[in-house]
């Protein structure tokens, strides 16, 4: 759950970073203030929704082998955690691209994130719904006044003139208002009523609650809060007759931006800067012709399309496995198949020649790797790759996301053979047995990046018989070398992603 959260917020936090760039610098100097504001709102439902959608598209081409397989289940939850044994198979279950020994680490890490995050959330919940609290008490306590359209509340607290919903607060107390002001600062919040300014403040803040860790966020209520004074100052400007120039209203924003603290869910006559709302006063209307600049923005949402919610149908990577003997002649290879998230779904053996011997396919339940089925190649018959089921299957059991235990069955439900995990205290796989039914163990030693570095393999007397040796290209495993105990060489296993 923690690592979708992540991934949303991260991908929803791009989104509106970009979209809003574009508006900072293409758009918000333009004097079609509905636009802007339809733009702004409508960005933030666009990252919200964008991380959602998933949009299917077909993969031709599939990669080499994957047509002998039939897909069972494919879990996309398991990053990082170790996946099942093989029966017979212990090259396929010791590839590190699924015995990822940091995955305890990660979770760890992921879930002190999650702690801050959701500490911040509810910290931002709590101050929204004090602010909603308070609104509720001033209106509760302070006597209105019905008017045409809106209620005048005689606002008692020190807060400037303000609306919200169809409530205005007016301060007469220190205002210093004559009647021609007042009615001039009743207009201008009667504006932002009727364009419902109040349902952008709170659609915005609960935004805020959600990507308060954003700092765009800051940004994007600034902007917003300017568009809705540009808005009330513009249709304030469409009722002054034309002999009445800007100055008397100019010097009334000035006046009144003295005023005290603010509310973030309200609608303030002197919220934001006053310099940018004497310009916009007096700046030239924008022509109409430079609304298509606002098509420019639909590249992007092609682009967010593209990055965030296109997904390839059945997209996996494969690792080939290639098994060499002591004298580097190739034995045998693997070719395995693996999801995006490192969830291994297919595993086949081949001979040295090319043919299909035999092939496992995986069943996933709750992000965990529960059953595996086991299947003859059919490379002896022409034209046929879909192999044949053998009936044997292999189920796991697990302590929380680790497996402690496998049994493999056959078709008729018998136990023929099984193995036992067991973790050190970080929850690193330390010892195991059971592989191909022999007797004995093995043990496990790790580097400084928790990468499995050595295996060694003891007989039921607690005798040494093999030892092997990991070599690393970054993350991926790329040689595991077999030794006997008295260092002759048994073979080396390479891997390489296809």
């Amino acid at each position: 759950m923690g690592a979708s959260l992540f991934t949303y917020l991260l991908e929803s936090t791009i989104c509106i970073g970009i979209f809003y760039l574009f508006y900072w610098i293409v758009l918000c100097r333009l004097t079609h203030f509905q636009w802007n504001r339809f733009y702004l709102l409508t960005i933030m439902g666009l990252s919200i929704v964008i991380p959602f959608i998933h949009i299917p598209i077909t993969v031709t081409g599939i990669e080499e082998n994957s047509s002998i397989y039939e897909v069972v289940a494919v879990s996309n939850n398991l990053e990082g955690k170790l996946m099942a044994p093989i029966a017979g198979q212990s090259e396929v279950a010791l590839s590190p691209e699924i015995m990822a020994n940091n995955g305890d680490q990660s979770l760890s890490m992921g879930t002190f994130i999650l702690i801050i995050y959701l500490g911040g959330l509810l910290y931002f919940t709590s101050r929204f719904i004090q602010n909603i609290w308070l609104l509720f008490m001033l209106i509760r306590n302070n006597p209105g006044i019905r008017k045409s359209g809106y209620y005048l509340i005689d606002n008692t607290v020190d807060l400037p003139t303000f609306s919200f919903f169809n409530y205005i607060f007016l301060r007469t107390k220190n205002e210093n208002l004559n009647e021609s002001e007042l009615k001039k600062v009743l207009h201008h919040e009667t504006v932002h009523i009727k364009q419902r300014h109040t349902l952008d403040i709170l659609f915005l803040e609960m935004y805020r609650i959600v990507f308060w860790f954003n700092p765009i966020v800051k940004y994007l209520k600034e902007s917003l809060s300017e568009v809705h004074e540009f808005l009330a100052d513009s249709e304030m400007g469409n009722t002054r007759s034309r002999n009445e120039d800007n100055r008397d209203y100019s010097r009334l924003i000035v006046k009144l931006a003295a005023g005290g603290g603010m509310l973030g869910l309200t609608s303030n006559f002197s919220k934001i800067e006053i310099k940018k709302r004497l310009l916009m006063l007096t700046r030239l209307r924008s022509a109409n012709s430079q609304k298509l600049k606002f098509a420019l923005a639909l590249p992007l949402l092609l682009l967010m399309l593209t990055a965030f919610s296109l997904q390839k149908q059945g997209e996996t990577w494969l690792e080939k496995h290639v098994v060499l003997d002591s004298t580097g002649e190739v034995k045998r290879y693997f070719i395995n198949e693996y999801t995006r998230d490192k969830d291994i779904i297919k595993s086949s053996i081949h001979h040295k020649d090319g043919a299909l011997l035999y092939y496992t396919i995986y069943e996933y339940k709750d992000g965990k790797c529960v059953k595996d089925f086991f299947f003859h190649g059919d490379s002896a018959s022409s034209g046929s790759s879909a192999g044949k089921a053998t009936g044997a299957y292999t189920l796991y059991l697990y302590r929380d996301t680790l497996i402690t235990k496998w049994t493999k069955y056959t078709e008729a439900g018998t136990a023929v053979n099984g193995g036992n995990m067991e973790y050190d205290e970080n929850n690193y796989l330390s010892w195991e047995n059971g592989y191909y039914g022999a007797p004995g163990y093995r043990l496990y030693e790790y580097d400084e990046l928790n990468r499995i570095s050595k295996r060694r393999t003891y007989d039921d007397n607690n005798a040494l018989t093999f030892f092997e040796e990991y070599e690393y290209d970054g993350k991926y495993l790329i040689k595991r070398t077999k030794f006997r105990v008295h260092g002759e060489l048994v073979e080396t296993h390479t891997f390489e992603k296809l």
